[in-house]
């Protein structure tokens, strides 16, 4: 078959980045635009030859690192759009300031990842894996548990995915703190803490959750003081970005119990390596940036491009803009 499908935008065209599986929906974006897979060897040309770049595989450094050589003085890219939340992967200034328009894929994500934090939460007050070991073992042993209602949360990362993550634990009893990067009080009395008390709010929680997105000042934000504080009843969720915590105070203080567990889903270097200590603390719950998987992820991470190619086409209003410049935690 040759020539353009009737009804494709010839003016639109998509430079597709995908590692792996392509979107579950791209034959239907060819049938509304010209759509072409970046290669590695073509890259720098293709980014001068199309308006839209969707990056759909964002967990692979590689390729972002490939976008980011590659991008060329006069790219003809209009408007990127990312298949996740942050965007720091893709922020640097050669993009940023050629862009016109940067989307992301929030809305995607906030319930799933809020869902895991509860279950990391429960894994530990539960003593789930204890549960599970005796199991295996066959043996009837009782054993007690924490509650998580009364407790108090404190959540690193004022955005979407921090206050749907904040709801969650309220729905459940527990009390919660959100911190940005300055203090205020938003309209209706909710007060966000600054980052810089970070360290006196750990040290009155029991569960430290990290939502926040990953700038310069946000980098390596939870360290030796700020887990000191949290002590050996305190539990580390981290759904961000792994360089939000100092890996060498957080092996530290796993593997000398001085918290009560951590449940890691983000990591410094991902895939994490077999060598790293992290997977053979038994107070620690690995997982493989999967917080935000859930049934039909795919479909709706895919959906949200598709919504808002139809409106660039058509010159409309996008949604789930990213502001010019990111700092830290909202």
């Amino acid at each position: 078959m040759t020539g353009t499908p009737r009804g494709v935008d010839t003016e639109t065209s998509v430079l597709l980045l995908v590692q792996h599986e392509p979107p579950p929906d791209l034959d239907e974006l060819r049938r509304l635009c010209r759509v072409e897979i970046g290669e590695g060897a073509r890259l720098r040309e293709q980014l001068t030859e199309h308006r839209v770049l969707y990056i759909w595989d964002y967990f692979w450094d590689r390729q972002t690192d490939e976008l980011r050589e590659a991008w060329p003085d006069h790219a003809a890219i209009e408007w990127a759009h990312i298949a996740n939340v942050g965007v720091d992967k893709i922020d640097f200034p050669e993009l940023r300031s050629s862009l016109r328009l940067l989307s992301n894929a929030a809305g995607v994500y906030e319930r799933p990842i809020a869902e895991y934090v509860l279950a990391a939460h429960l894994f530990f007050a539960k003593r789930l894996r204890r549960i599970d070991s005796l199991q295996r073992a066959r043996t009837w042993h009782r054993i007690e548990t924490r509650p998580i209602a009364g407790g108090v949360a404190t959540i690193v990362g004022a955005g979407p995915i921090g206050r749907e993550i904040a709801r969650l634990l309220e729905a459940v009893g527990m009390g919660v703190r959100l911190v940005g990067r300055t203090a205020r009080t938003e309209p209706g009395g909710l007060r966000i803490a600054a980052a810089a008390e970070l360290a006196d709010l750990a040290a009155e929680s029991d569960l430290l959750v990290l939502a926040a997105p990953l700038t310069d000042e946000t980098r390596h934000m939870t360290g030796a003081e700020e887990l000191r504080a949290l002590g050996d009843r305190g539990v580390l969720v981290n759904v961000g970005r792994g360089e939000l915590v100092d890996d060498t105070a957080l092996t530290a203080a796993l593997a000398s119990r001085s918290i009560a567990g951590a449940a890691l889903d983000v990591f410094s270097e991902e895939p994490l390596a077999a060598r790293s200590p992290y997977w053979g603390y038994d107070n620690c719950l690995v997982s493989s940036h999967l917080s935000g998987a859930v049934d039909g992820w795919k479909s709706r991470l895919a959906g949200v491009f598709s919504e808002n190619l139809r409106r660039f086409v058509g010159d409309e209003q996008l949604e789930n803009l990213v502001p010019s410049r990111r700092g830290a935690s909202s």
